[in-house]
């Protein structure tokens, strides 16, 4: 609410006797109105969700909210919101910003379980031993690819997330800012989830999904529901020895996150780490975007890997090694497929391979948006056969896994047994 401020001038008695009547009635008025506080860039309105928080068990800390606030995804509020805590509820606390201006509770939709309210707008219990908790990094915003006025499009009502997929537990692009509108694709299969267009310069799938609650929607009823694409495989990073010297270099990821075969995101993905988890980091980019990390020799001969830092918490990386970043990976020749064909096309930087497993040679790396003729599948539905040249491979056909493409027209297609390992 607005409220004009009214300046005293040097008037008659009266006017001023009336000036004081009519700020009375404002303030009487106010009074009967709601018990909603007034706006101030913390609160939410009536119409956005509520976070969904456990209540804390007696004696446990806990958090009551003084008035309606919100939960972030970090202790700003240019992070992203996980809904609105209103007021008079309790959260259980699960830590505290170092400086002690947020406090953290339990949020079980959040991708790391965990969201942060501001110290000032909840009153805390039991709480005078809970840890510091590291402050997640700001994540990198992505543009929303503008559609025309009569197009399907969503427009956000708050900073939101930008995900690979329809659910907290796929990693994250970045966040869109709050009141930007984007062209809609598809819908999710359970209708929680819009499907958006983004810049494929910042994106190379050229899409994302970004939940309902928080955009709003316009021409948007006959859009085509989108399968929910398979979550990745859980990526090989050992956990750091218990005897690692406490000032070694270690990163933990504060979402899910992609690891990857080089720093960029046009090489493939090894797998996704859950938020949590921490691995020993042993280099950097030479931009300082992205940092090398030890991994199972089993899943890379280097022994290492790359993650972003946008999705880190770092602890002792400042005197970390530039590490050089492998040779981006070569193309393989796709043939265009056959119209009506059973296709697949890439959602990630893909590896064609000799054989329906990562313990198999590669051909190359499909780029994002690729699509092959697809002519089998393995045994357990996990690997696809795609048409490639006989210039490439003698028998023609290459081997991609299932989780990194979008399937069509392939539900018929035949059993291919697996090729001995070279």
């Amino acid at each position: 609410m607005n409220r004009s401020r009214i300046r005293q001038k040097n008037n008659p008695t009266l006017v001023i006797v009336i000036l004081i009547l009519v700020n009375v009635l404002v303030i009487l008025s106010g009074c009967g109105s709601s018990e909603t506080p007034e706006a101030d860039g913390t609160t939410p309105s009536a119409d956005d969700p509520v976070a969904i928080l456990p209540a804390p068990a007696e004696g446990e800390p806990s958090a009551v909210a003084n008035q309606n606030t919100w939960v972030f995804g970090g202790p700003s509020d240019e992070f992203p919101v996980y809904g609105a805590f209103l007021g008079g509820e309790s959260a259980l606390v699960v830590g505290k910003s170092e400086d002690g201006a947020w406090w953290v509770i339990s949020v079980p939709v959040a991708a790391n379980g965990q969201g942060w309210v501001i110290a000032d707008q909840v009153t805390v219990s039991n709480a005078d031993n809970v840890p510091v908790v590291p402050a997640p990094q700001m994540p990198p915003d992505v543009s929303l690819l503008n559609p025309g006025p009569d197009d399907p499009q969503v427009t956000t009502k708050d900073q939101v997330y930008i995900l690979s997929g329809p659910g907290s537990e796929y990693p994250a692009y970045g966040i869109a800012e709050s009141g930007v509108t984007g062209g809609v694709i598809g819908i999710s299969e359970d209708g929680g989830y819009w499907v958006v267009r983004l810049d494929p310069e910042m994106v190379g799938a050229g899409y994302g999904w970004v939940d309902a609650n928080y955009v709003t929607e316009k021409n948007t009823e006959d859009v085509p529901v989108i399968a929910t694409p398979p979550t990745g495989e859980t990526a090989p990073v050992p956990t750091p020895p218990a005897d690692l010297p406490e000032d070694a270099a270690t990163v933990t990821a504060s979402n899910y996150l992609n690891v990857r075969t080089g720093p960029g995101t046009n090489y493939p993905v090894l797998g996704v780490v859950a938020p949590g988890t921490t691995g020993e980091a042993i280099g950097k980019s030479g931009d300082s975007l992205w940092f090398a990390v030890k991994i199972e020799p089993s899943a890379s001969p280097t022994g290492q890997a790359w993650v972003s830092a946008d999705w880190v918490i770092a602890n002792n990386t400042g005197s970390l090694p530039v590490v050089e970043a492998p040779p981006a990976p070569p193309a393989p020749e796709i043939p265009t497929p056959e119209p009506g064909a059973p296709t697949v096309t890439a959602t990630a930087p893909l590896n064609v391979r000799s054989g329906p497993g990562t313990e198999y040679p590669s051909y190359g790396v499909a780029a994002i948006g690729a699509v092959g003729e697809a002519t089998g599948i393995s045994e357990d539905g996990g690997w696809f056969v795609v048409k490639l040249p006989t210039t490439v491979v003698s028998d023609g056909q290459g081997w991609v896994s299932a989780t990194y493409v979008i399937a069509e027209n392939t539900s018929g297609l035949p059993v291919v047994e697996a090729p001995p390992l070279p």
